[in-house]
């Protein structure tokens, strides 16, 4: 089983110590993925959050680093209140580039599982419940980013996870708390549901409206709490500032598949990419 891995920012420091974050993120990404796609969203100066951190990272042509530059930002006319880094466009940019066949999708600030077992169906979507720990308990763990990740794995238990929304009758997709931490499915998924809603430029909801595209679409949404999914935590949340996404229209009333057009994820543009 091949598996892209997806991860998105913008060198802006959200949430404090965003570097320290981000290096054990990709890090872990790169011990457990056959390919990783990092994409930078109009980070100020045109220099990238990978930018700060490659030298640090293994350069064997694992990571695909993907800049959206400010001259292509500006292009979109999006309006002042949307996200600073808009989540829903720049995953769609890293789905839509993915190579395997297999595709997490997850934040920067996520330690991601050693591996993958076999037996997933390509007839479903996971969302995978996360555990929460400190920036310092990670770094007491050990200096080097793959003896954390290995301790987690053994440990993981002795953390507590997510649990189970609470579900309406109304949003019986939205299974997990933090869903958006780790969403994996086939690449014939997310193809057929088009990605994130591409409408959805403001702040929440895109994670569980992208789990809601996938049960119109007939798949079946499954959470997993069997992994070690470390999220590090952080200042801020829900996404910055902005404006909000409408959760009756992105959630309760939202009966299709997609509204995304077939060049979605920016299909036919060509950004800088950079191979590391």
């Amino acid at each position: 089983m091949k598996v892209s891995g997806v991860v998105i920012s913008r060198n802006d420091d959200y949430g404090k110590n965003l570097t320290e974050r981000a290096f054990y993120c990709l890090y872990s990404m790169y011990n457990a993925f056959d390919e990783v796609i990092y994409v930078d969203w109009n980070s100020p100066g045109n220099r990238s959050l990978f930018d700060e951190i490659k030298n640090s990272l293994p350069k064997k042509g694992v990571f695909k680093h993907i800049k959206v530059t400010d001259d292509f930002v500006n292009s979109l006319g999006l309006p002042s209140n949307s996200q600073g880094c808009v989540e829903v466009l720049a995953k769609n940019i890293g789905i839509r580039r993915a190579t395997c066949d297999w595709i997490v999708c997850n934040n920067i600030d996520i330690i991601v599982p050693l591996s993958l077992k076999n037996g997933f169906s390509v007839e479903a979507f996971y969302t995978f419940a996360r555990r929460d720990i400190s920036l310092n308990e990670v770094k007491n763990i050990s200096n080097h980013p793959y003896e954390v990740q290995k301790y987690l794995k053994d440990n993981f238990y002795s953390y507590p996870a997510h649990g189970f929304s609470g579900v309406s009758s109304w949003d019986k997709w939205s299974i997990i708390d933090c869903c958006g931490d780790f969403q994996f499915a086939h690449k014939s998924v997310w193809n057929r549901i088009r990605g994130f809603e591409e409408r959805m430029i403001f702040r929440g909801f895109a994670d569980s409206n992208v789990q809601r595209k996938a049960s119109n679409a007939g798949f079946q949404i499954i959470a997993s709490f069997d992994y070690p999914v470390f999220h590090i935590q952080h200042e801020g949340g829900f996404g910055g500032v902005g404006g909000i996404n409408d959760s009756i229209v992105f959630l309760r009333d939202f009966n299709v598949i997609t509204y995304n057009d077939e060049n979605w994820g920016f299909a036919n543009h060509k950004f800088f990419e950079e191979v590391w």
